[in-house]
């Protein structure tokens, strides 16, 4: 039985996610009026949608039953969410992901991958180093998490968030 500094492993995970929280909780809202989530679920949607996200990554090198821990709730709040349903996806990339794309590629990832369905350049070129187009013309595992964006962010990121759940799978249609 897992035991650290005398807690349960739950009761020590939901102590770590207290902290995090904690952090950034003055920053973080949602959009109550789409969805309501459990305090568990709040918590981590606010460490997805601010400075942690990188935790949830299958390449992050965190306690794993930590991340597979957080990953679970991450996964219940993106499944309650509308299926995306447009045509392209755009993956804007930083440094930490997977570069050596080429088009028809097939990619496999064991952690929700966060898109945009803009495909416009509407982050500045310092923020991103390529980007990749995904068609999801076929039925994806890709959700409209933007909708949780209160209206206020929404107008200032001018990004439609669209996450796929862990363990999807598709067909790279463009790399830039």
């Amino acid at each position: 039985m897992f035991r650290k500094n005398n807690y349960s492993q739950e009761a020590y995970f939901e102590r770590i996610l207290n902290n995090l929280y904690a952090k950034h909780s003055h920053e973080f809202t949602y959009n109550k009026s789409v969805i309501h989530l459990s305090k568990i679920e709040e918590k981590t949607l606010c460490i997805y949608f601010c400075t942690y996200s990188q935790l949830f990554r299958s390449d992050y090198e965190i306690d794993e039953a930590f991340k597979q821990y957080i990953n679970n709730v991450l996964d219940k709040i993106i499944s309650k969410m509308p299926y995306f349903e447009g045509e392209q996806v755009c993956r804007y990339c930083n440094r930490f992901d997977k570069c050596e794309f080429k088009k028809g590629d097939y990619f496999f990832l064991n952690y929700s991958l966060t898109t945009s369905s803009t495909l416009l350049n509407m982050m500045t070129d310092d923020k991103w180093t390529h980007k990749y187009i995904i068609n999801t013309a076929i039925k994806t595992k890709a959700h409209n998490l933007y909708m949780l964006w209160p209206p206020e962010y929404m107008a200032f990121r001018h990004e439609y968030q669209v996450n796929f759940e862990r363990n999807a799978k598709f067909i790279i249609t463009i790399v830039r």
